[in-house]
């Protein structure tokens, strides 16, 4: 499977995670309000963009936004290396932590990356979340 992770601008990225995460919502809901400071990601396959991910740093700390896997690509090791991608920037930029509010169903998956639920899980529009987050070693 040919796959490329690049930079993408917000705009590139909205149409996945309003797809993904939040389909009864509209496109606009998908976005955050610090969108314009983000860095942001796409794994494409011929050109399609199959899945996204958003990387927010501030003083020393990496958060991870929006992290949206088209369906049929969940499962093939694509989440995978987009996260790679985004830990690796993070690591370039001197962050020393790492962290994001997690779907509660994708708590295995940050597992694998070293994250570990930090508090107690809560629910937005229905859907329950927990705050998961590692060290980093800066590179």
């Amino acid at each position: 499977m040919k796959l490329l992770i690049a930079r993408v601008a917000v705009d590139d990225v909205l149409p996945v995670r309003q797809a993904v995460l939040w389909p009864d919502q509209t496109l606009a809901f998908s976005r955050v309000a610090d969108d314009a400071d983000g860095l942001h990601y796409a794994a494409l396959h011929d050109g399609l963009i199959v899945g996204v991910a958003s990387l927010f740093v501030r003083d020393g700390t990496a958060r991870l936004r929006k992290f949206a896997m088209l369906p049929a690509w969940q499962g093939r090791g694509v989440g995978t290396s987009l996260l790679d991608r985004v830990l690796l920037e993070a690591s370039h930029r001197d962050c020393v932590y790492f962290w994001c509010d997690a779907r509660r169903d994708a708590v295995g998956f940050y597992r694998r990356f070293g994250l570990r639920e930090q508090g107690d899980a809560w629910e937005r529009e229905g859907v329950l979340f927990v705050r998961m987050g590692r060290e980093l070693v800066a590179s």
